[in-house]
């Protein structure tokens, strides 16, 4: 490939897609390269698919719901987890399509291969490419010159490789018998017991579906903090909520081996555990290691420009997500930037997209744009889902005095049901201490139930315009809602 390119964005995720996409629209001459389908972890193995199934599980309680509210059911019902899979893989063609087309129609260049940073020469970004080649704004190969081992020259040049599942391969006796996140969803029928080992927003999530589509679900922690960031009764009631649905707990637990009895790859597989009560053995017929995720950065050929990473393997980057590092020839080589998972950011798909935007405004809009994270919206889509945005209360209650409202209720929508099935939501607001109650301002809004991620969305304006109680006090409740209670919240604790 002989051309140059003004922009090469590497990754074709979220992150890079937005900034491809707006870089071109300014008249930019941009290329992407992506070793996989476009969309990276959200749309083909985290957030679209995750939700689907979410979705999926969702039914199973939704069809028992409707028994309260007269509806007979006619007929056994069955779950069939090939057809989901066959569903949830249309689904992601068609949204992998408007990525590509929304690149193309942009004036975008993708290439369809691996990316290795081999060094800066003459002022350009040099990086060999291994793959398919470019892929034309047609839709139309190049053929031969864009084949494997070609060449690609750019004068600056974006690293937006996301990140991928820690395994448990080499860390453990075993550790290759667990899975990892994406082959949650590649499963084609539902195993009968399942073991979910971690603590955080993948593992809650995936015990969630694995135990609402029906399978004996157990979640091993190595110690008794779940979801380390949020609001710690926030969190609390999540965990009870879960548990009340049928998913067993083994906190503070740590593992100690995996093996499979006799019947190779699909044999029983044996958890073996311990901790400060003693040793434990748990049979399952599929292991998850949801234990996090880590920058893709590796193979990339980083040490080509010296660019640096940190202890986990993320790309330093500053707060202009420009990358410091030096050429082959000892000197400064400025023009590198990275954003999203490839680096320490928060792994969260707004994120990236809004780091792109910046970025790309910056770069060759003549904008002066700042990345604010400050009021940052969050969702766990467990069961029941938990949101939350702001302070916790911890967070808060460091920053000084806070006045903490909350409120635990059944919904209308589950007033029906027999009481020991009845879903409870549970809401929480942190004003600041300051003045008399409601003068103060609203510093968070969590909350775990039905409609959660959805309502904690909305919220996240007010405390974007930095609203106190009293404003949330005047407006009017939309009744019957669990938003509401929001609005309605008067009794509180310092």
């Amino acid at each position: 490939m002989s051309e140059v390119w003004d922009f090469c964005v590497v990754g074709a995720g979220s992150g890079g897609v937005r900034a491809a996409r707006r870089a071109a629209a300014l008249g930019v001459k941009t290329l992407l390269i992506e070793d996989s389908a476009l969309g990276g972890t959200c749309v083909n193995r985290g957030c679209i698919p995750k939700k689907l199934y979410v979705y999926a599980g969702a039914h199973r309680g939704l069809a028992k719901e409707a028994s309260s509210f007269g509806w007979q059911a006619s007929g056994e019902r069955s779950f069939d987890l090939a057809a989901l899979r066959r569903k949830k893989e249309e689904e992601l063609v068609r949204l992998q399509g408007l990525y590509e087309k929304g690149c193309r129609e942009a004036g975008v260049e993708i290439v369809r291969g691996t990316a290795r940073i081999v060094a800066k020469r003459d002022g350009l970004f040099c990086l060999q490419v291994a793959g398919e080649g470019i892929k034309k704004g047609t839709g139309e190969g190049m053929g031969k010159g864009g084949g494997i081992g070609s060449e690609v020259r750019a004068k600056k040049l974006l690293l937006a490789t996301g990140g991928e599942p820690i395994s448990l391969t080499g860390k453990v006796e075993g550790g290759e018998i667990a899975c990892v996140s994406d082959a949650v969803f590649e499963l084609d029928s539902l195993p009968k017991r399942v073991v979910v080992l971690g603590g955080g927003y993948i593992a809650l999530e995936c015990a969630g579906i694995f135990n609402a589509l029906g399978a004996q679900t157990t979640l091993v922690h190595r110690n008794d903090v779940l979801l380390r960031a949020f609001d710690r009764g926030l969190v609390s009631r999540c965990f009870e909520g879960l548990k009340a649905r049928g998913i067993e707990a083994r906190l503070s637990r740590r593992l100690r081996r995996l093996s499979r009895a006799q019947g190779g790859e699909r044999g029983e597989i044996r958890v073996e555990l311990e901790g400060e009560e003693g040793e434990e053995s748990l049979c399952c017929d599929f292991v998850l290691a949801a234990l996090g995720r880590k920058a893709r950065t590796h193979d990339l050929g980083l040490e080509a420009l010296g660019i640096e990473t940190d202890a986990q393997g993320n790309i330093v980057a500053d707060k202009n997500f420009a990358v410091s590092c030096e050429d082959d020839s000892g000197g400064d080589s400025g023009g590198v930037y990275a954003l999203g998972d490839a680096t320490a950011s928060p792994e969260l798909t707004p994120i990236a997209i809004r780091q792109a935007e910046v970025l790309v405004s910056n770069l060759f809009g003549g904008g002066k744009d700042v990345f604010d994270a400050r009021v940052l919206p969050c969702a766990v889509f467990a069961t029941p889902a938990l949101a939350s945005v702001g302070l916790s209360e911890e967070e808060a209650r460091a920053d000084g005095g806070v006045r903490v409202y909350e409120s635990s209720f059944v919904p209308l929508r589950s007033s029906l049901r027999e009481s020991s099935e009845r879903e409870r939501v549970f809401v929480k607001l942190i004003e600041r201490a300051e003045g008399t109650a409601g003068e103060g301002e609203v510093l968070g809004c969590h909350m775990v139930g039905s409609d959660a991620p959805e309502i904690i969305q909305a919220l996240a304006l007010g405390l974007r315009l930095r609203a106190r109680k009293k404003d949330f006090d005047s407006v009017l409740a939309l009744h019957p809602t669990n938003a509401e209670e929001f609005m309605t919240l008067r009794d509180f604790r310092e």
